[in-house]
């Protein structure tokens, strides 16, 4: 027997989330159960509340990624210098970043991240935010330019 605040393990709802809608970022949601108003608000406060009151994953899944905010960039073309503040945004708390430039793989990084001996022409910096479950922003910040 179900009560107002049981939660569905729904692989396919990704099916249903309306465009623009946060997506999550791997594995299947929580969702409400489909028995009504009432249970339906139930559901929905206990995932509420597993939220801000639970920090393990295995206790209160984290299906949605971050975002990745890029902010102060700083090009000194003379010294072939190259500096990015970031910051991210998430539901829950512990953020981390991941960085390349170029056709590097990512490594993690914090923000002031700098790059010095830059080779002349035009180069492309991403960073993407990681949250404690392992989501990854999707849609890294990028920033093309030019030395």
């Amino acid at each position: 027997m179900r009560r107002s605040t049981d939660l569905i393990m729904d692989p396919d709802a990704s099916s249903r989330v309306e465009p623009g809608a946060r997506q999550p970022a791997n594995g299947p949601q929580i969702r409400p159960s489909s028995r009504g108003d009432d249970a339906d608000i139930g559901a929905f406060e206990l995932a509420k509340g597993c939220a801000a009151q639970q920090t393990s994953t295995e206790l209160c899944p984290d299906p949605l990624a971050p975002t990745t905010h890029l902010g102060r960039v700083k090009i000194i073309r003379g010294k072939r210098e190259a500096s990015f503040r970031f910051s991210g945004s998430d539901d829950r708390t512990g953020l981390g970043f991941l960085c390349k430039i170029d056709g590097k793989p990512f490594k993690r990084c914090a923000s002031q991240k700098g790059y010095g001996h830059l080779k002349l022409g035009k180069h492309e910096f991403r960073v993407a935010a990681k949250d404690a479950a392992g989501n990854v922003d999707a849609s890294p910040a990028v920033k093309k330019f030019k030395i």
